[in-house]
C-alpha cells in the first residue's frame, strides 16, 4: 500500500490475529495511500491500543480515499477510541464506519461522541451493536448526532447493559431538524414504556426517518403503551383529520415481543411507497369500513352535493397495488359500491327514454 503505484481499492483481511507489529505496518502503510477505499480488519486484536492511537491518524490524510472502514472486534478500549473520535472530527471522506462488539470500552465513549462533531463529516453509516455504550454516552451520542446531516443510518442494538432511563436521552436525536437520520435499529435494549411513548412524541415533527427496527425478545419491557404509542402515531383514528396528518413515512419493524392483536394490521400499510395512497387506505379502513364487515357512509351523506363527484373519485381512484394492499383494495371498491347504492338521489332517470 506505501507503494505510489499501488491501485489496490479493496483489502479485506478480518479475523487473521493480526498483532500489534502487523496494525502498525498497516497504519504505516495508509498515512500516505491515496487509493485504499474499502478497509476490513475487524477480529484483529492486538495486545495494546497504542496501535489503534497510530492507526486512527491515518484518518487525517488529506489525500485518503478511505470511504468504508470495519473495526468491530477490535480491542479499541478507551483510549482507541478516543484516539478515533479525534480523528473523525478531521476526516471528511468516510462514509461507513463499524464499531460494533467492541465491549472492552468503558468510558470511552462518552468522549468518542463528543470528540467527532464534525461539520463537514461525510459519515453516512454507523454501526455499534453491543459495545457497552450506556449512561452519559447515550446522551453524548444524541447531542452529537442530532447536528449530523450526513447520517442516515445508525445501529445500537444489543446495548443491553444501558438502564431504560438511559435511553431516553436519544429522544432529542429524533426530535432534531437538523438530523438525516432515515434508519434507526435498536434491537435487544432496556427501552421501556416511557421511552417509547417519549420517542413517538418526537417523532410527530421528524421528517427524515422511515424505518425504525426494535424487539428480538419476549423480555423485551415495550409493552402495551409503548406500542400503543406508536401505533398512534402512524395511525391515529381519532378522527379523520388526525388519520390524514399521521405519520405515512414510518416502517416500524418489530422483530418479536408481545405485541397489540391489531399491531400488524396497523403499521403494514405505511409499507407502500405512494403515501397519499397510504393517507386515504386509512381513512377508508378507519373511518367508513367498521370492523372488516359494515361500511358506514355517513360522511358522504353529510358532503354538500357539490363535493360529491370528487368525493367518489377520491375513493375509486386507479392505483398500483402489491401484495400487503389487495385488501384495501376491496376495501374501497366496497365503499364505492356502497354509497352509490345508498344515494340514489345522486343519479337522474330519464322515464319517457327508458320506456321507449
Amino acid at each position: 500500500m506505501k507503494n505510489g503505484h499501488s491501485a489496490l481499492e479493496k483489502l479485506f483481511i478480518h479475523n487473521n490475529k493480526i498483532d500489534s507489529a502487523g496494525i502498525a505496518a498497516i497504519s504505516s502503510a495508509l498515512v500516505t495511500n491515496s487509493k485504499l477505499k474499502v478497509l476490513d480488519i475487524h477480529g484483529n486484536k492486538p495486545d495494546t491500543t497504542v496501535e489503534w492511537q497510530v492507526f486512527a491518524l491515518c484518518l487525517c490524510n488529506p489525500d485518503s480515499a478511505l470511504i468504508q472502514l470495519n473495526l468491530s472486534d477490535s480491542n479499541l478500549h478507551d483510549e482507541g477510541i478516543k484516539a478515533l473520535g479525534d480523528a473523525l472530527a478531521m476526516n471528511t471522506t468516510l462514509k461507513e464506519l463499524q464499531l460494533g462488539w467492541n465491549g472492552e470500552i468503558v468510558d470511552g465513549w462518552r468522549e468518542f461522541f463528543n470528540r467527532m462533531h464534525n461539520p463537514d463529516s461525510a459519515l453516512e453509516r454507523l454501526e455499534l451493536r453491543s459495545s457497552h455504550i450506556m449512561g452519559d454516552a447515550i446522551a453524548a451520542l444524541a447531542n452529537s448526532f442530532a447536528n449530523m446531516s450526513s447520517l442516515v443510518h445508525l445501529d445500537i442494538s444489543c446495548n443491553d447493559h444501558a438502564s431504560s432511563q438511559d435511553w431516553h436521552a436519544l429522544t432529542p436525536l429524533l426530535q432534531s431538524p437538523a438530523s438525516s437520520l432515515k434508519k434507526l435499529f435498536l434491537h435487544a435494549t432496556n427501552i421501556d414504556d416511557e421511552a417509547m411513548i417519549s420517542y413517538a412524541g418526537a417523532l410527530t415533527t421528524n421528517t427524515s426517518l422511515e424505518s425504525l427496527y426494535f424487539g428480538w425478545s419476549y423480555d423485551d419491557p415495550i409493552l402495551a403503551r409503548g406500542l400503543t404509542a406508536l401505533m398512534k402515531l402512524v395511525c391515529d383514528k381519532s378522527s379523520i383529520q388526525a388519520t390524514y396528518s399521521s405519520n405515512h413515512r414510518l416502517v416500524l419493524q418489530l422483530s418479536a415481543g408481545k405485541r397489540p392483536s391489531d399491531w400488524d394490521f396497523t403499521v403494514d400499510f405505511n409499507y407502500c411507497t405512494n403515501k397519499a395512497d397510504v393517507a386515504r387506505q386509512k381513512i377508508l379502513q378507519y373511518h367508513f369500513w367498521k370492523d372488516g364487515t359494515h361500511i358506514s357512509i355517513r360522511g358522504f351523506i353529510e358532503l354538500p352535493t357539490k363535493l360529491m363527484p370528487g368525493a367518489l373519485a377520491w375513493v375509486g381512484r386507479d392505483r398500483d397495488v402489491d401484495w400487503r394492499t389487495r385488501y384495501y383494495q376491496v376495501c374501497e371498491h366496497s365503499i364505492f359500491y356502497k354509497v352509490l347504492q345508498g344515494m340514489t338521489s345522486l343519479f337522474r332517470f330519464d322515464t319517457e327514454k327508458m320506456s321507449a
